[in-house]
């Protein structure tokens, strides 16, 4: 981690400075110091995620808030250009200080807030999402402790054109996805937020998530209210045949 350490105080100085430049020297010629800098720092963003991660990286622009480094317009594909990951805004919690008096980076790390992420996943023949492989090495993953925010997401899931798939996967995509995944406590993850179907506008989900890694073993909830009973109904007796002899016509239902 310690290049990671060293790039996280190099963008720490390199803001400060370019601030204080700004700051200080308002004028056009800054301005465009400050610019052309910030585009090389972005750069490097982008060379250090592609380098570590079997994925293209494209960032319109980097920039600080309050000592917060923000990523804008961030956009993640698969090798072979399938979109991952968008988001209009990634900000970076860091406690600074630990990491100039020589804290490890997966501990002053604190957490990141997506801005209107959108997530791309691919349904399975099980009735499952996958996450595609893109890490390089087989070396385990040494996950930061840190609190994800999720501001206004998307989840969309790709069944292809296999129609076993698109039975397997009735749920359609989700939206208006607001929640936090916390990874303080990993292999042990929890996560909890709202979202909202494409498929019943009105209807509001809840989502609670845990899960354990290294066990193999977890737990979810989940409930809606203000949902089409016809709907919901038709699609569960679809994928499980729970009562196919039975069907909804019309109503609301909260579960």
């Amino acid at each position: 981690m310690a290049p990671v350490k060293r790039f996280l105080i190099f963008l720490l100085c390199a803001g400060l400075l370019i601030g204080g430049v700004f700051f200080f020297l308002f004028s056009p010629r800054a301005n465009s110091v400050y610019n052309k800098t910030l585009m090389t720092l972005t750069e490097k963003i982008e060379e250090a995620l592609e380098e570590h991660w079997l994925i293209q990286v494209d960032i319109e622009g980097l920039r600080f808030s309050f000592f917060r480094p923000e990523l804008v317009g961030v956009k993640v594909y698969t090798l072979d250009g399938q979109p991952l990951l968008t988001a209009e805004r990634v900000r970076i919690r860091c406690n600074w200080f630990a990491l100039l008096f020589g804290q490890k980076t997966s501990e002053a790390l604190r957490g990141v807030e997506l801005d209107g992420p959108v997530l791309w996943l691919d349904a399975t023949e099980r009735g499952g999402l996958n996450f595609p492989k893109i890490r390089k090495k087989k070396e385990p993953v040494n996950m930061p402790r840190i609190v994800v925010g999720i501001s206004g997401g998307d989840l969309k899931v790709r069944t292809g054109r296999d129609p076993i798939i698109s039975r397997q996967w009735p749920w359609g995509d989700f939206t208006s996805i607001h929640g936090r995944v916390d990874l303080r406590a990993y292999p042990q993850v929890t996560a909890a937020g709202r979202f909202s179907s494409v498929l019943d506008s009105q209807a509001r989900g809840r989502l609670f998530f845990e899960h354990c890694y290294q066990d193999k073993h977890g737990y979810y909830e989940i409930s809606s209210s203000n949902s089409s009973a016809a709907l919901w109904a038709g699609l569960v007796n679809t994928r499980f045949q729970f009562l196919p002899e039975l069907s909804l016509v019309e109503g609301m239902a909260d579960f």
